[in-house]
């Protein structure tokens, strides 16, 4: 079975090369290509076509990729679909609509991974454009069943093509390895952190979505005393648009807490490091599919503060710690968390187990190859 995983957004690099890399560990050809930037990807023969190694080398030329976009990507896609038996689509965006029935008059297997932007985000005339397109491709997967629950009240036509798997989180690993070569002391030096301070981490991105604005009001809010306590990391490396940046540092600077702003690249180690140094994460975005970033947090031993809208049922069906706040009382649950901070961190001391058993890809590829063995091909 030969599957070509396509998707658009360069933060999902890694989880898309992990997935594809365990695929090929269970003896499927995996190949992914990045749309919009051009960026193929098949680590087990590492073959790539010529024309696909010209077009990326211009797609880096400024102006170039957008003209590329418009006039090849339709052609490019379907050329690059033949020798591929399932096309897997990892974000539905309107980009594939067209794509779509081509792929599926030519007799390919069709599945469409849903993110959660793109159910949660999109208007009602984009959803009846969305309703028949996945009347026709073979199978629709989530990453939790709470949001294959919200898609089935919008698309009941579509149960019978639902399926549920998530992604395994390489990171976990790489966490093991530096708690067994170093310690949190360690760490916040590299990274240049006080020791003596508790060290919150707002969001995990710029994205606007993350409500970082709001979630720095509500440590405004906070007593002088807890105030004084705190250092603040505030990620922001990927996603959005850097412009966003100027408005949260000046939020930031205007409630006088020492933090950290992080805008250059991180590699995984250093992302590691980050999730380890954390000894609380605020995630208050719009909407998320429990990205692996959160769940990387729990796993190095932080306390979690998350929006009570986030679908995310399936850490506490497995009896994972984590404390839930609305955005009215995000302050008070700050509160009381920093009041009981040590208390709040000995109970996340079980989170590791539960969420290697969870989400290490050991466990999880088998629910992927599952899924792409329904696709009748």
């Amino acid at each position: 079975m030969k599957i070509l995983i396509l998707f658009e957004y360069a933060n999902h690099y890694q989880t898309i090369d992990n997935l594809c890399n365990n695929l090929n560990k269970k003896g499927l050809e995996a190949s992914s290509f990045n749309v919009a930037y051009w960026r193929f990807r098949n680590r087990l023969t590492k073959r790539v076509p010529l024309w696909i190694r010209i077009v990326s080398l211009l797609a880096k030329i400024p102006g170039v990729r957008g003209f590329l976009t418009s006039v090849f990507r339709y052609k490019a896609l379907l050329g690059l679909a033949d020798n591929y038996d399932i096309i897997d689509i990892h974000f539905f965006s309107p980009m594939y609509d067209k794509l779509i029935l081509e792929l599926k008059r030519r007799g390919k297997g069709v599945k469409i991974t849903v993110w959660g932007h793109d159910l949660y985000m999109v208007d009602q005339n984009r959803r009846e454009q969305q309703r028949r397109l996945y009347k026709v491709v073979d199978i629709i997967q989530t990453e939790t069943q709470e949001i294959a629950n919200d898609f089935l009240e919008v698309y009941p036509e579509c149960e019978a093509r639902m399926r549920v798997a998530h992604f395994g989180i390489i990171q976990f690993d790489i966490i093991d390895e530096l708690m067994l070569n170093g310690n949190v002391e360690v760490y916040k030096k590299e990274l240049g952190i006080p020791l003596d301070k508790i060290i919150i981490t707002c969001g995990t991105n710029r994205s606007a979505g993350h409500q970082h604005l709001k979630m720095l009001d509500g440590i405004e809010h906070l007593v002088p005393e807890l105030k004084e306590q705190l250092f603040l990391i505030i990620p922001m490396t990927y996603g959005g648009e850097k412009s966003y940046i100027q408005a949260v540092r000046q939020k930031v600077e205007s409630i006088g807490i020492p933090h950290l702003i992080l805008t250059s690249f991180l590699t995984l180690h250093d992302l590691s490091k980050l999730r380890m140094v954390s000894g609380l994460t605020i995630t208050i975005q719009d909407s998320d599919a429990l990205a692996s970033a959160i769940q990387e947090y729990l796993y190095a031993g932080g306390i979690l503060i998350a929006g009570n809208w986030l679908p995310y049922h399936a850490l506490t069906e497995r009896g994972i710690f984590f404390l839930r706040t609305s955005l009215e009382a995000l302050s008070l649950t700050l509160t009381d968390s920093l009041n009981n901070y040590q208390s709040y961190r000995d109970k996340c001391n079980a989170n590791r187990e539960k969420l290697a058993e969870f989400s290490s890809w050991n466990n999880v590829i088998h629910s992927w190859l599952r899924v792409y063995d329904d696709i009748k091909i």
